[in-house]
């Protein structure tokens, strides 16, 4: 079974920097459609509130293995995601 994932980065509503792991349901698959920018862009507006503004995304399937399905579109937002996510 293929598990997606939406990792996302942003400003939270006192405009901290953060970070957050959707795991996404059939039903919200369904609901984002093609999985395009737009259309998860689109989804996050309808159902991340605990963000202010989300700055970057990545989608990734797991299996027995990980596939990056949509990459993060800067590195930036990749490596605020791991400074956040994983603190040394």
């Amino acid at each position: 079974m293929k598990t997606l994932s939406l990792s996302v980065v942003g400003k939270g509503w006192f405009s901290q920097e953060m970070a957050y792991i959707y795991d996404l349901r059939p039903h919200d698959v369904e609901n984002i459609g093609e999985l395009t920018r737009e259309n998860i862009q689109r989804w996050l507006n309808s159902n991340a509130g605990d963000f202010q503004s989300i700055e970057d995304f990545a989608i990734n399937a797991t299996t027995t293995t990980f596939e990056e399905i949509l990459p993060w579109a800067t590195e930036e937002g990749e490596l605020v995601y791991a400074d956040i996510m994983f603190p040394e």
